[in-house]
């Protein structure tokens, strides 16, 4: 249950801060790293650019509850991985 509260008390922390204090800039900062990307002129990333552009939409689209909420999932997933690999090393053996 550790991880579980953990994942809780992380997508509170996530909540506030794209509520109240990010206010676009990490998307904007991804923006700017695709555009100074696409000026290096790398050969076969175009293809890729078009689905990155839509992606990046879809994250601005997105509200801070709805960000909450995915990255509360990705977390209760890695969380439940680390139960089972923590869970061994822990558990009670009889006297």
């Amino acid at each position: 249950f550790m991880y579980l509260f953990a994942a809780l008390l992380t997508a509170a922390a996530h909540y506030i801060y794209f509520r109240y204090f990010d206010n676009g800039y990490i998307v904007n900062k991804y923006a700017e790293m695709l555009d100074s990307s696409l000026s290096a002129n790398i050969p076969g990333l175009e293809e890729y650019v078009a689905q990155v552009k839509e992606g990046m939409e879809l994250i601005r689209s997105m509200t801070p509850i709805e960000i909450t909420m995915q990255l509360m999932s990705l977390n209760v997933f890695y969380c439940a991985i680390l139960a089972f690999i923590t869970a061994p090393f822990v558990r009670r053996t009889k006297s």
